[in-house]
């Protein structure tokens, strides 16, 4: 007997309105002279004004990270969060999907940038190469592109996504940056509608390499600066995740992705993201 029965289709809506959630941030990598893994929390309060002539306008609050249990922090994580600290209040705006198309407050996000260079400096880790050259290097990417370094990160496209509008299946191809290292990866990221009922919908996500599109020279010498080897024998890329949206608020629940990158066996990247509404 033909089987007639349609995929699961959905609409949503961004609606006004604000929802506060707890986000986990699992990081690991292991190459052949490195071996770091740090699990990092923070709330994030986001705003969705559906009203712009142009688009969604989203606003992202984040509190300062926490690492675990322990409130001391190590070197590693006092910088991290000093770094963070530009990025914890942020005004998007984005596409009727909800795709971030522009950065809205720059003069703020440059004027912390400029706080969190003086106060890494006037500490004794401002004379560390290592840290002023990631210094360096960070400060160019905001003078060529501030807003490509949201757009591209694979973290805030993650939280504003184009997830709305009526689809059933729908296909993205996204430039992902700073993965491994400042090479460009281009991905398709397809979104499935596994379940819609009344207000519940759930939507899968995954993601695969666009191989045509990818500098293999430029990833492979970045390969070689960080690892002392070049590699791309056999990459192994993993994009998944989902979005459940349980109330009609236009709101996610909940929110998971994970991302990975194997590439032969001197260098294994992982990054799981995760949120919950609170």
């Amino acid at each position: 007997m033909e089987n007639n029965k349609k995929a699961p289709g959905a609409q949503l809506n961004p609606k006004q309105g604000k929802r506060n959630y707890e986000l986990r941030i699992g990081s690991s990598l292991h190459t052949t002279s490195v071996t770091e893994q740090a699990d990092i929390y923070m709330e994030v309060a986001l705003c969705c004004s559906p009203e712009d002539a142009d688009g969604i306008v989203f606003t992202l609050e984040f509190s300062r990270p926490r690492f675990g249990s322990n409130s001391a922090y190590s070197k590693e994580q006092w910088v991290y969060t000093k770094i963070f600290d530009m990025h914890r209040n942020l005004v998007f705006r984005a596409d009727k999907w909800g795709k971030i198309k522009k950065l809205l407050n720059p003069g703020e996000v440059l004027e912390a940038w400029e706080g969190v260079k003086r106060d890494l400096q006037d500490t004794a880790f401002g004379a560390d190469p290592g840290l002023l050259l990631k210094l360096e290097a960070f400060g160019k990417k905001i003078n060529a592109d501030l807003t490509g370094i949201y757009r591209d990160d694979v973290f805030f496209q993650w939280l504003c996504n184009d997830v709305y509008g009526i689809h059933q299946n729908r296909a993205t191809e996204k430039v992902i940056n700073g993965f491994i290292g400042p090479a460009a990866l281009a991905i398709k990221e397809e979104k499935q509608v596994l379940l819609a009922e009344e207000e519940k919908v759930l939507i899968a996500v995954s993601g695969s390499l666009i191989p045509p599109k990818m500098d293999i020279k430029k990833l492979n010498h970045n390969l070689f600066l960080q690892v002392g080897a070049t590699g791309l024998k056999d990459l192994h890329f993993s994009y998944t995740g989902h979005y459940l949206f349980a109330d009609g608020s236009g709101f996610f629940d909940q929110a998971a992705l994970s991302v990975s990158a194997v590439i032969d066996r001197i260098y294994n990247r992982r990054m799981v993201y995760a949120l919950n509404a609170i």
